[in-house]
């Protein structure tokens, strides 16, 4: 026991609980329903695709840089052409799109 009353194995128990919480927390905004927040590799929320782990700046450089029709980015990242013209298009807001 420490002086604060817990055992320094619960406490260590509860920092690793904290920590991954921490790790696994998204946040998702309600605008985009096909797009999810997780932590990088850097600790920073990054934009994915629900359900394929797809950066949307992937998609993004595919379409203005490779210009790559929504057509082509589907076939290229498994998506379906709907999803694909959804993340292209630049007012795409308050639309549900499925993406698989």
């Amino acid at each position: 026991m420490t002086l604060q009353g817990i055992s320094f194995d619960r406490f260590i128990l509860w920092a690793v609980a904290e920590k991954v919480a921490t790790l696994n927390q998204r946040n998702d905004d309600r605008a985009f329903p096909e797009i999810i927040y997780v932590r990088g590799a850097s600790g920073e929320f990054v934009p994915v695709l629900r359900g394929t782990r797809l950066r949307v700046q992937t998609v993004v450089v595919a379409a203005k840089k490779w210009v790559f029709s929504p057509n082509q980015i589907a076939a290229e990242y498994d998506l379906s052409e709907r999803c694909s013209r959804f993340l292209c298009s630049p007012l795409s807001g308050n639309r549900r799109i499925y993406c698989r």
